[in-house]
């Protein structure tokens, strides 16, 4: 077999990998589809986590909601309001005195409720 010259050989291949591969236009064509898959991809997912967010927004402002009633509820039935802390500070003192939040060192010191 001789080898062939330059012009026969490319041509050789051309034809041999126009039969296997696809050809320019083809993969151009199907990179382009594939960056608009990913930028689709990337809008869906960006919309997925505004939804997401916006349904966390709402749950936490239903659960501080909910918070804010069971502290009115509790605080509504309290008779006193107790802190017992062996290291309570002097100006947290002042402000419970304010409050008129009983503060104890120790629970022995508490009154019979």
């Amino acid at each position: 077999m001789e080898f062939p010259t330059f012009p026969e050989f490319r041509g050789y291949i051309l034809d041999l990998t126009r039969r296997e591969y696809a050809g320019w236009a083809a993969t151009d064509d199907r990179f382009y589809e594939l960056l608009a898959e990913l930028r689709r991809d990337r809008e869906e997912g960006a919309r997925k986590w505004d939804e997401q967010n916006r349904k966390w927004d709402q749950h936490q402002a239903e659960q501080r909601e909910e918070f804010k009633r069971i502290h009115e509820e509790i605080m509504a039935q309290a008779q006193r309001l107790i802190v017992i802390s062996p290291m309570i500070d002097a100006r947290a003192r002042q402000v419970a005195e304010r409050l008129g939040i009983e503060t104890y060192g120790d629970s022995l010191e508490v009154q019979a409720l």
